[in-house]
């Protein structure tokens, strides 16, 4: 399994931790931690997965968004 987060609108790679599952019927987690300023309210961040389950070349992915309460 790999992972790579981003943030939407940027190529720039994240730092983040892969976790992968001790036990085969529970999901691996791949974890983005952030401090997040009043300016990250709205802020789109995706994680890309690949697993060699998949077929060659293909990916998932999955987006979530920021809001900030200051």
């Amino acid at each position: 399994l790999r992972s790579s987060w981003y943030r939407v609108g940027s190529e720039q790679l994240l730092e983040s931790v892969l976790q992968p599952s001790k036990n085969i019927s529970l999901p691996s987690r791949s974890v983005y931690r952030f401090k997040p300023l009043k300016e990250d309210d709205g802020a789109r961040f995706k994680c890309v997965v690949w697993n060699r389950a998949l077929e060659q070349g293909a990916h998932l992915e999955a987006v979530t968004d920021v809001s900030v309460q200051c």
